[in-house]
Formats: structure tokens, sequence, C-alpha cells
């Protein structure tokens, strides 16, 4: 609502090295009104100037840093009692002239088994990031008029057609045939219905028609729906 002019200039590399000219000259000078969108980059200075009454949205896009990501998932190695492969110093190392210097050697020695260690992992590095990247950072939201439902009652709704919504926020991922909801895993059985589920955040009941029969799969979902992931409305 409202119009607004925003500036925004070029990247700081370091806001130690900067002085009045670096605010010289704008690469974008525009004029912002109702259903304009402004992107900015990371560490672009930006500013924005309204004469009138505005209202507007701010978006954050997060991303994870590489160092956290290590640390997070190592620590669910430790958790989970993974062993890992005992370090050995260099055979030669009393050999050697002066045993006390660590040669280039010595590290590539090191990294190189750091990184066996870690290709023996890969697995369990899928399912980690899967899970991790699944599960929401924050609190979600109450589904509307949630209600406790039987498998048979879930299994009505659906046969006639009753759209079923993903609540808002939820984050459903699979790598293969392995999906996860909010961080957990559910049965990979049936994998072509919860990739319905996953593509679509509202799906006519009918789509699921082929998979409603199966007992197993309606148990599932009924306790997803349960805990409020999706809902009737």
């Amino acid at each position: 609502m409202g119009r607004s002019r925003w500036r925004v200039w070029h990247q700081l590399l370091s806001l130690e090295h900067y002085n009045k000219n670096d605010f010289f000259e704008p690469i974008i000078n525009e004029e912002l009104i109702s259903g304009d969108v402004l992107y900015t980059l990371k560490e672009f200075p930006h500013e924005g100037i309204s004469s009138e009454v505005v209202m507007g949205c701010c978006l954050n896009f997060w991303t994870d840093n590489c160092l956290r990501m290590i640390r997070n998932w190592t620590e669910s190695l430790s958790d989970e009692h993974h062993r890992g492969i005992e370090y050995a110093p260099s055979p030669d190392l009393l050999l050697r002239e002066d045993p006390t210097e660590i040669l280039p050697q010595d590290i590539t020695a090191l990294q190189d088994m750091m990184s066996q260690f870690l290709l023996q992992k890969r697995d369990h590095l899928d399912t980690w990031f899967v899970q991790n990247m699944s599960q929401t950072a924050y609190e979600l939201p109450k589904a509307p008029e949630t209600q406790v439902y039987s498998v048979s009652q879930v299994q009505t709704l659906l046969q006639q057609g009753n759209p079923l919504h993903r609540l808002m926020g939820l984050r459903m991922l699979h790598i293969g045939n392995r999906y996860f909801v909010n961080g957990e895993s559910i049965d990979s059985d049936y994998a072509a219905a919860w990739n319905i589920l996953a593509r679509n955040r509202t799906i006519d009941g009918l789509l699921l028609i082929k998979f409603i029969k199966d007992d197993d799969f309606l148990a599932q979902l009924t306790l997803l729906i349960n805990q409020g992931f999706w809902y009737f409305q």
C-alpha cells in the first residue's frame, strides 16, 4: 500500500572499509507502488523513503552455513554411536631427521582419512540431510477446526472427493522413496501416495482413490491428519 522510493548500492565487502563515496550512485533507484517487489542480495546496502502512509512486507531468505551443517551432522553421528576410523601417525615418523615436524603429507594423510570416513557415511548423510531440511525451524500453526478422525471417517471423506489441505509451513521432502514430514520418516511402501501429498498443497481426495482401500496407508495418513499436518475443510 502506498508509494516509496528505494535505493540500493553495490555490495560492501567490509563495513570497516567504506566511505561516503560508496553511497554516491545507487545501482537501483526506483519508486515502488502496490504490487511491486524488490529483491536485494545479502550485504547490498539499501534504504526505503516514503512521504505518505506505506505498508509493505519484508521477507528474509535464510540459508545454512556449511560449517554449522558439518558440526550438526557429526554430532548426529556421535549421538548414534558411529565408530570413526582410528588415526595413526605416519610409520616413518621416528625415522625422520626431525620427528617433531609435521609435514604436508601428514596433513594430506589426515585429510584422506577424514574423507574416507565421510564417504563411508554417505547413506547416513542422505538421511540426516533430508530429515534436517524437512523440519521447520519454528512452531507450526494450528490447523483450523482440528478434530480427531477415525480411519473410516478419513476414508469416507476422501471417497467423497473432499479436498485435503497441507498445513501452511509444513515441509515434506524425500530422497528416493524415503519421505520425511517435519523431520519424521514415514513408510516408504507408499511413495506414490506420499508424492501426491508432497507435491500438492491442496489435493482433491479422489487423487488418492487407489490408495484408500489400503488399511496401513490410511492409518498413517489418519495419524498425520490427527497431528494437524493435513486437514479437511
